[in-house]
């Protein structure tokens, strides 16, 4: 259920992070028509409206993804705590934070700032982790997360 819960919530932060794409580059269109045609310079109020809720629309999307990327480590995160509570043989979690990890390095999510109290459950799963012998590569995408977060 975890598992799930982390991948439905990546899915959504990657949907959102194609609508802000689809908006940027709606943008962009807009800037450019605005500098070549005559008919927008009549009505430059109206261009400026455009614009204004167009950068609405991305800011309101980027939170969205940074809500359900936090979402996605989140789950992943306790998916991960379950897991080696039960000594479990086959990782999810590693799967999960793989995904995320693989999220963030390709859309270059930079705004994003994880809550103190997740920095804490990365930093002591991770510590419980290279502490005993049990799933080496789930350590290792938890130590990428850390690297990306700049968690200590």
């Amino acid at each position: 259920m975890l598992y799930k819960s982390s991948s439905d919530a990546l899915m959504q932060a990657r949907v959102s992070q194609s609508q802000i794409s689809q908006k940027e580059f709606e943008l962009k269109l807009m800037e450019i028509n605005n500098q070549y045609s005559l008919y927008n310079a009549n009505n430059p109020y109206m261009n400026l409206i455009q614009k204004h809720s167009i950068e609405n629309e991305i800011a309101r999307l980027k939170n969205d993804r940074d809500n359900y990327t936090i979402s996605a480590i989140n789950y992943a995160i306790q998916l991960a705590i379950v897991e080696l509570q039960n000594n479990s043989m086959f990782s999810m979690a590693y799967l999960a934070i793989s995904s995320i990890n693989s999220f963030l390095s390709s859309e270059k999510v930079s705004s994003l700032s994880l809550p103190f109290t997740l920095q804490s459950n990365i930093s002591q799963l991770y510590f419980q982790l290279t502490t005993s012998i049990h799933n080496p590569s789930l350590a290792m995408e938890l130590q990428r997360l850390k690297n990306t977060f700049h968690v200590y």
